[in-house]
């Protein structure tokens, strides 16, 4: 038997343990921590139930409100009976006239006009005096209201309106302004309060208009938003009206003014008109159609003469080249055509008697004789007719002359008058000037009154509110629906609060990841209260989950590194682990593989196994280390546990004096020859001084762990205190497992593999 140091093995696995405070820590596992969620689900529920059922008592206590909603809508489209101009434009419905048009239905003015027409008495639930009465159930409402509306995504859409001063907190800085009165400030108090519950909005770029309230009582949040939306359009239309009105008596008045100013102008034209007619002998217009006529009349004088002076011109040029028979051809007086007649005949008459008679025939000679005095006739007719064209020529010009004489007077005149006229014609240019405007305001006037007959809002409802059937506020089901998460999520942080701050040991990878050894076995905590109890459970073989895990330790420990050790230390960082369970169920499952075993208890400063079974020895282990008995003599064999034990009868103190190290192994390695394996119950490492002494003296040693109790970092100390003295367990052991969590962890098939997975 190895009687000196550690195995090799137990060196080896001390040089592969990391340095405490090793970065692997710091790795969080996604599936372990899944796991340990929904291993701590309840949490996550109660919470929520907790919570959820919090607000649903919560809002049991608030006062149920009701929504109503009624939309308006903005008309763009433009009646046009009366083709002119309006007096009172339309709108022009852009974005920032819709938001002006929100402002004006959310003033103070048109939401008074509206508690006027409802009365006071309707609206008593919005006064602040009411409400500040009621004390912490307005404050619930508030605040429930608040987390609606960011539950719903509508925070910013209606705003707590702060109240208006109280009468005492209304100064008058005007004295001509008229007393505000306590009915007046009441109404103020009341709008100021009922904003807050107002919600105006214009639905996405539509014309349509949202006016939504809520109030206690349905009747009242119908009432008050379709009063809003009547009001809005009958104060428009009033607006409409009331300016085509004073547009109307402003035309009115001026029109009349404008009737004065023409008909005093129009006097003043004809004053100075009989003025200038009598200083003037007559006005430019008469002088001027004068000169008109006379300017005919000269034209017609001109055109004479020229006639006159062409015919005569024409009868002389005859007379003097062709004589005077030619120019009777042009001629048309009935007198020469007669001469002409006769002279014809005569000449007729002598031909008739050449043809018969000789020259100096008397028939012959009388016709000539008459011939001759024809033609002297003809010629001193055309002679008196050319003179009578002479005449005429000289009468055409002397006429002429005087009509021009005339026409030039009457410029002469025309231009007289008309240059001291500039008076009249200014007077006229005012008149006509007036008269123009008068007309047009006139005109203007009948339009007006027309557009007032036709006036109409440019607004209408399209949507009336009815009393809701339902309140709508508080949400309950969003709100208790909302705590029910909030209370979840609360639970969830909770419970990884709790798990990324354990300091605890829950699984088989935070044991490899902060101890760098495998785990050989996880033990579920066992029914039975205590050590003997355990053991009895194992022996009647009613504990089979607590039994095949201490199978698996036994395999491990069997079929480990190297040849199944003879002797095993099994200890512990504190007390309590779970060591004389452990220690007393492997023996009693080694036993029933027919071998020899015997436990030994170092537990001195407890005595537990003597306690706890109820053992009287006259000897003991002490009693051995004291040289007072044979290792024989200590020895108790109970054939009701099935193996033998080396007892502590009572307490010891003071035990690290009498343990020295050699004589302890020697008692151990004499005992390995004797037993085929030798149990070590040691006591827990940091607490006592002897257990580095009692953990040398085996040839391996298992390292208990209590799931979800000892902390990580007392582990670690206890394997470090071990590590200074070259001792490395062969693996770690899980003791006091939740029942219902055991099946999470599994024992390898391979110690062997498992070491180096916790090496590696």
């Amino acid at each position: 038997m190895n009687t000196q140091a550690p195995p090799p093995r137990l060196s080896e696995s001390v040089r592969d343990t990391p340095p405490v405070g090793s970065d692997d820590g710091d790795i969080i596992n996604l599936f372990d921590l899944l796991r340990s969620i929904w291993r701590r689900k309840w949490i996550i529920v109660g919470s929520a139930i907790f919570l959820g059922m919090l607000v649903a008592i919560v809002v049991s206590f608030v006062t149920p409100r009701y929504s109503a909603i009624a939309r308006i809508m903005l008309n763009p489209r433009e009646t046009r009976v009366v083709t002119s101009q309006e007096v009172v434009s339309d709108l022009d419905l852009s974005n920032p006239v819709i938001e002006s048009e929100v402002a004006l239905i959310r003033s103070s003015v048109l939401l008074e006009s509206t508690v006027r027409e409802i009365g006071v008495e309707n609206l008593m639930e919005f006064d602040p005096r009411r409400m500040s009465e009621q004390g912490w159930t307005v404050r619930l409402n508030r605040a429930i209201e608040r987390v609606t509306m960011l539950l719903e995504g509508e925070e910013g859409a209606t705003k707590v309106a702060t109240p208006l001063p109280d009468d005492s907190q209304v100064e008058q800085a005007d004295p001509d302004v008229r007393p505000v009165g306590p009915t007046d400030n009441l109404y103020r108090r009341i709008v100021g309060q009922m904003r807050g519950y107002l919600t105006i909005e214009q639905l996405g770029n539509s014309y349509v208009i949202s006016i939504s309230a809520s109030a206690e009582d349905p009747q009242v949040a119908a009432l008050l938003v379709n009063t809003i939306a009547e009001r809005y359009i009958a104060t428009q239309l009033e607006e409409r009206i009331e300016g085509t009105r004073r547009a109307t008596r402003w035309l009115q008045t001026r029109v009349a003014d404008l009737r004065e100013q023409v008909a005093t102008a129009e006097a003043a034209i004809e004053a100075r008109r009989a003025e200038k007619l009598t200083a003037d002998g007559g006005g430019v217009e008469t002088a001027s159609q004068q000169l008109g006529a006379m300017s005919v009349q000269l034209s017609a004088a001109r055109a004479d003469y020229a006639e006159a002076q062409a015919r005569y011109d024409q009868i002389r040029q005859l007379v003097e080249t062709e004589g005077f028979t030619a120019a009777a051809d042009v001629l048309s007086s009935t007198l020469v055509l007669n001469l002409r007649e006769n002279h014809a005949a005569l000449l007729r008459h002598q031909a008739d008697l050449a043809s018969r008679y000789g020259p100096e025939h008397p028939d012959r000679m009388r016709v000539a004789a008459e011939i001759a005095r024809a033609e002297e006739g003809l010629a001193a007719e055309i002679g008196n007719l050319i003179k009578g064209l002479a005449r005429e020529v000289e009468v055409a010009g002397i006429r002429q002359r005087s009509v021009a004489a005339d026409v030039l007077a009457l410029e002469e005149r025309v231009s007289s008058i008309s240059g001291t006229s500039t008076d009249l014609r200014d007077l006229e240019r005012e008149a006509k000037a007036l008269s123009t405007v008068y007309e047009n305001m006139l005109s203007r006037l009948k339009e007006t009154r027309a557009h007032e007959a036709l006036a109409q809002a440019e607004a209408k409802v399209i949507e009336y509110a009815l009393p809701p059937g339902a309140p709508s506020y508080p949400r309950s089901k969003l709100l208790i629906s909302a705590a029910v998460v909030a209370g979840a999520g609360l639970g969830l942080g909770l419970v990884l609060v709790m798990e990324l701050s354990s300091n605890t040991f829950h699984s088989t990878p935070e044991v490899l990841r902060e101890t760098r050894l495998p785990v050989l076995a996880a033990l579920p905590r066992s029914r039975r209260r205590d050590g003997p109890d355990a053991l009895r459970g194992l022996i009647a073989a009613d504990d089979g989950v607590y039994g095949e895990r201490i199978r698996q330790l036994r395999t491990a420990l069997i079929f480990g590194v190297g040849e199944p050790p003879r002797s095993v230390n099994i200890t512990s960082s504190l007390p309590g682990e779970g060591k004389t369970d452990t220690t007393l169920a492997l023996a009693h499952m080694n036993a029933l593989m027919g071998r020899r075993v015997i436990v030994v208890d170092c537990d001195f400063r407890r005595a537990a196994l003597c306690k706890a079974f109820g053992w009287r020895p006259a000897k003991d282990f002490a009693a051995v280390l004291r040289d007072e008995a044979s290792l024989d003599d200590a020895i108790l064999s109970e054939a009701t546990v099935g193996f033998d034990v080396l007892p502590v009868a009572k307490p010891v103190a003071n035990v690290t004096d009498m343990l020295h190290p050699a004589r302890f192994r020697a008692i151990v390695d004499k005992l390995s020859e004797r037993y085929d394996l030798v149990l070590v119950d040691a006591p827990s490492v940091l607490h006592t001084a002897d257990a580095l002494v009692v953990a040398r003296s085996a040839e391996t040693l298992i390292y208990l762990v209590k799931w979800d109790s000892t902390p990580k970092k007392v582990v670690r100390q206890g394997l470090g205190a071990l590590a200074e003295f070259g001792i490395a367990p062969q693996g770690i052991v899980l003791t006091q497992v939740n029942r219902r969590r055991i099946g999470e962890f599994h024992q390898a098939s391979d110690p062997v593999a498992g070491r180096s997975e916790a090496r590696a």
